[in-house]
């Protein structure tokens, strides 16, 4: 881990940041999984994974729908829901939201709960 990165403290996270950069940003909405398809069908959303104990995990653009297929998808939480781990490969599950950018970019905050 890199001394220079902010690490995550707590969940639900208020803010994003990328490195020492606090990222400019404003929470839109909790996602679904129908949601987040749509999203990746329609542009070009940025995943970042919110782990506490670690820095935002910025998921590289161009593997966005590896990390959708193959992470993601099979541990998605519903926002109403009262996710149980043991339901989820691994136990553990990630509650995803939606971030604007003052930049117009969508981001999809991934946090996940163990």
């Amino acid at each position: 881990m890199n001394r220079n990165q902010r690490v995550v403290t707590r969940l639900p996270a208020e803010e994003l940041w990328a490195g020492e950069r606090l990222v400019s940003t404003i929470k839109v909405r909790d996602l679904d999984a129908s949601d987040i398809a749509d999203m990746l069908r329609a542009g070009e959303p940025r995943f970042v994974v919110a782990d506490v104990g670690k820095p935002f995990d910025w998921i590289p653009s161009n593997g966005r729908f590896d990390f959708w297929k193959g992470e993601v998808k099979a541990h998605l939480a519903s926002p109403e829901s009262e996710a149980s781990l043991e339901d989820f490969p691994g136990q553990y599950c990630y509650f995803a939201s939606e971030w604007k950018g003052f930049d117009g970019s969508t981001i999809i905050l991934l946090s996940k709960s163990h």
